[in-house]
């Protein structure tokens, strides 16, 4: 199924988005810790809304387009697309809980945990895709 490998590739993408995501928020964070809090959101802002922009896009896809059809497609399935839809609402609140957050050390660990969350989701998507 051509949509699974274009998934496939967006859930790569993604990863490496997180990655880099995390990794910039971290460097800012080391290289200026005396940030204030005016610098801080201009700095971080621009980089959560191109995420989430993507992050809500990708989520739609799947849950539009393809889970209807690997439903249809399998009873399993059902179950596991219900996860994996519980999931996407579990790490757009984690997403939404790190945006109003202007704390640098809360900021930070928030931000660890929806990239492993995101990851895990990611992992698991394509493990489930892998076998359909």
């Amino acid at each position: 199924m051509d949509s699974l490998k274009k998934l496939s590739v967006e859930h790569n993408d993604v990863l490496k988005r997180a990655q880099l995501f995390e990794k910039a928020t971290l460097e800012c964070f080391k290289s200026k810790k005396n940030l204030s809090k005016k610098e801080y959101l201009k700095m971080v802002s621009p980089c959560k809304a191109l995420f989430k922009i993507g992050l809500v896009a990708h989520f739609k896809y799947e849950e539009i387009a393809l889970f209807p059809i690997l439903i249809r497609k399998s009873k399993i399935a059902e179950e596991k697309v219900k996860n994996l839809i519980s999931d996407h609402a579990t790490i757009m609140n984690k997403f939404n809980e790190f945006e109003t957050i202007e704390d640098y050390d809360l900021s930070i660990q928030i931000l660890n945990k929806l990239m492993k969350e995101l990851s895990i989701h990611a992992i698991n998507e394509e493990n489930f895709f892998s076998k359909i």
